[in-house]
């Protein structure tokens, strides 16, 4: 719950700033967001699934889903991070010529 209280209070703060980075970064979490509710759902389908011993193709392949959304969520977190560090100057930009 504190997670879900500090993410609202970063938004309403970093709400005022327009810039391309935090516009981007803005879009990758509600992507992350959305991404989350649907793991979610898929963890619990699967521990029902996995309990009541029903192993099939809609087992393996809710499985499979969970394995590329969870990849794609460690993607885009990591360039929220990245792109966090951007203006700190921890991570250098690189100069397009």
């Amino acid at each position: 719950m504190n997670f879900a209280r500090s993410g609202y209070y970063r938004q309403k703060a970093g709400g005022s700033f327009k810039t391309p980075l935090v516009l981007q970064k803005q879009r990758r979490m509600k992507l992350i967001i959305f991404n989350g509710i649907v793991l979610i759902a898929l963890a619990v389908f699967l521990y029902y699934q996995a309990r009541y011993r029903n192993i099939d193709r809609i087992f393996l392949s809710a499985q499979l889903a969970e394995l590329a959304l969870g990849l794609i969520n460690m993607i885009l977190i990591g360039r929220n991070i990245a792109s966090g560090q951007k203006p700190s100057g921890r991570i250098k930009q690189v100069s397009k010529s």
